[in-house]
């Protein structure tokens, strides 16, 4: 989806956050202002929505491929818009192949900026285990102290091991990101069954493709980026995944870096907070 007030400003790319993500209305709707300020271009991620019949072969579903698809957009972004670079905005898992691609080709990038950045997937993900346990315990949920009892820590094999903790987000840190999927799969631009794939896209993609992110630690995988680097995270965000980017920051060597914080906001902190976000944005535009 390409959309802006005029076909001369700053090309922006929004890579979506979940395997096979769609952002198409929350996009539209919620950050529409930045249509004023950019070309903004949201894609679909492989094996979501209108990308669902890339998903096979799924032995092709890999870290690689994911981005080399963010430097194929890029590369025709450059081309269509004559643009040397452009800003390369993406969300929680959307963040490895984005990152990954920056590091590769940080010529085509004005300045990259990561929401919800990923920094070590399976260590966030074993610490909020902990925490998902925990809660359970603290709150009589039996039923849902059995199930992690049952599939142990992470990381597992397939989306199942993950649905505990996905499906009780919210109820663990308070935040409010379980309606990302409905609404979005209600996205006019999309055909009924693109609607559909949205779901079937996002259960099929993280099976397929999230047991292949365990070895990430960008601590040491990615010790610089050539381009400009901005962090946000929302004040609600889960805090093992606030954590890890802490500590790659730390360690990161980059022309300028960030880390911005929206409060009242979780792990979808551009959309609880757009007006801030899009701030956000122009005073980077501005920098670049």
């Amino acid at each position: 989806m390409i959309r802006g007030a005029r076909a001369d400003l700053p090309v922006l790319l929004f890579v979506p956050g979940s395997p096979g993500g769609s952002e198409l209305r929350a996009m539209r709707e919620r950050l529409a202002a930045l249509e004023q300020r950019f070309v903004v271009v949201t894609m679909d991620r492989r094996g979501g929505a209108r990308s669902f019949g890339a998903l096979d072969p799924t032995p092709t579903f890999t870290v690689a491929n994911e981005t080399r698809n963010v430097l194929d957009v890029t590369e025709y972004l450059r081309t269509r818009f004559r643009r040397d670079k452009i800003l390369l905005v993406a969300h929680s898992g959307g963040t490895i192949g984005a990152t990954l691609a920056v590091q590769e080709s940080p010529g085509y990038f004005a300045a990259y900026v990561g929401v919800g950045q990923v920094a070590d997937p399976t260590a966030s993900d074993r610490t909020q285990y902990a925490d998902t346990l925990a809660w359970a315990r603290a709150h009589g949920d039996g039923e849902l102290v059995a199930r992690l009892t049952q599939v142990g820590p992470p990381p597992y094999t397939n989306i199942y091991g993950y649905e505990p903790m996905i499906l009780n987000e919210d109820r663990v840190y308070g935040t409010d990101n379980g309606d990302a999927l409905i609404e979005n799969a209600e996205a006019p631009e999309l055909g009924a069954l693109e609607k559909v794939h949205v779901l079937s896209g996002f259960l099929d993609s993280f099976d397929a493709y999230y047991p292949r992110v365990r070895s990430i630690d960008f601590k040491s995988q990615v010790p610089a980026l050539g381009v400009p680097v901005y962090f946000v995270a929302g004040d609600r965000e889960v805090p093992a995944r606030v954590r890890d980017l802490g500590l790659w920051n730390a360690v990161l060597k980059a022309p300028r870096k960030e880390l911005v914080t929206l409060k009242n906001a979780g792990h979808r902190s551009m959309f609880d907070q757009p007006a801030a976000f899009v701030a956000l944005m122009e005073r980077i535009r501005d920098a670049s």
